[in-house]
Formats: structure tokens, C-alpha cells, sequence
């Protein structure tokens, strides 16, 4: 019977606890989705679901800023692409002219060329220096390291337009609930890009080996 009314009581214990951290991702998630809504008081929790946050790749704002550095560098790249192109190709028509004019012309596209080729270079060094620190950070993290609460958060608010709308934000918070890690939304495109950058990086098919299911609600 003693034995009974012990695990009763660590299962109420238990209970207690989980519920408290399951109110305090609410009372988290509904201040930081409210601060973030243009009609705060149009605000309502649908579904709230909390688990323990481990360190990743995905919520590192250090290894995201990378990425982005990554992928502003590699569009850089591309949009110089024909800019090279044009201005070797005209280097090259005017190398053995023998006109003023046509010399003067050969020396600018040189040049142009050149400097092209100096950002071109620069672009590649970014790119290979920021994949560095994204593989040098998550070798000297491990991957079971908890980093706090993982809060996945389904809301129904009007929208900028008055509209309602449903949403639902991820939001990482640290183990007192007193600091906020890293937040994002199911519209936020371009984290999705850094994502999938950073899945490319660690040789993933998709970016659930580093997020699990990134909208679960």
C-alpha cells in the first residue's frame, strides 16, 4: 500500500512538473507571438506543444548568419557570371588591335575583368570561410547538449489586413524560460533557404536531420 501512495505521489509530482513547463511554454509562446502581431488582442492559442530543445545547427544564430554570409556570396557569384563573361570576351577582341582606340578599349575590359576576377575570388574565400565555421561549431557542440525548451506554437490572429489568419511559430527558449534562443515562423522563406543551405553543408537529403519536423502542428 506504501509502495502504491509513492508512485501516486511521483506521478502527481511528475504531472505538476510537466504541466508547469507545458504553462510556461504557453505564457512564452502567447508574449513573444503577441509582440510579433500587428492586432496583439486578436490573439488565440490553438495548440501549444512543448519538448526539450537540443543543440542544432537550425536554431544556432552564429551558424544561420553563416549560411546567409553563404548564400549572398554564391549569389554574388552568379550575378557576376555574365559580367566576366562579357568583359573577357571583349578583352579578347580588342588584344591585338591596333587602334588607339581599340588599345583603350582592351585596357578598360582588362581591368574590369580583373576586378571582377578579385570579387569573384573574394566570394569563393567567404563561401569557403563561413562553410568552415558552420562544420568548426557544430564538431564542438554535441549534439545531445540541451540547449532548453523546443516550443511548436499554432495561433489563430488577425493579420495585417484585419484578416484572421492561423499561424504557427517555433520557438527556442532557455531551460528557465528567462531568455529567448532563436524564434522563426511558417512564413519565414529565407530561413528555409539557410536550412536547406545548411542541409547541402552536412550532406543531408532534407532538412529534418537537423530540425526534425519543422512544422509539426
Amino acid at each position: 500500500m506504501k509502495r502504491y501512495i509513492v508512485y501516486l505521489l511521483s506521478l502527481s509530482a511528475l504531472t505538476s512538473c510537466s504541466l508547469s513547463v507545458q504553462s510556461k511554454a504557453e505564457k512564452f509562446a502567447e508574449d513573444y507571438i503577441k509582440s510579433c502581431l500587428v492586432y496583439p488582442n486578436s490573439y488565440e492559442n490553438v495548440k501549444t506543444v512543448v519538448d526539450t530543445a537540443f543543440y542544432s545547427p537550425a536554431f544556432d544564430t552564429y551558424v544561420l548568419s553563416c549560411a546567409e554570409k553563404i548564400i549572398e556570396a554564391e549569389r554574388d557569384i552568379e550575378s557576376r557570371e555574365y559580367d566576366l563573361g562579357y568583359a573577357k570576351r571583349m578583352m579578347e577582341s580588342y588584344s591585338d588591335s591596333n587602334w588607339e582606340y581599340g588599345r583603350q578599349q582592351y585596357r578598360e575590359y582588362s581591368q574590369k575583368y580583373q576586378e571582377l576576377l578579385a570579387s569573384d575570388k573574394d566570394s569563393r574565400r567567404i563561401i569557403e570561410e563561413k562553410t568552415a565555421c558552420i562544420l568548426e561549431r557544430r564538431a564542438s557542440v554535441p549534439a545531445d547538449t540541451v540547449i532548453g525548451w523546443r516550443i511548436s506554437s499554432k495561433y489563430r490572429a488577425r493579420n495585417a489586413y484585419g484578416m484572421p489568419n492561423l499561424g504557427e511559430y517555433l520557438i527556442v527558449v532557455s531551460p528557465d524560460f528567462s531568455e529567448l534562443v532563436f524564434a522563426t515562423h511558417d512564413w519565414d522563406m529565407g530561413y528555409e533557404v539557410k536550412l536547406d543551405k545548411l542541409a547541402e553543408i552536412f550532406g543531408y537529403d532534407d532538412v529534418e536531420p537537423l530540425c526534425g519536423k519543422l512544422w509539426a502542428l
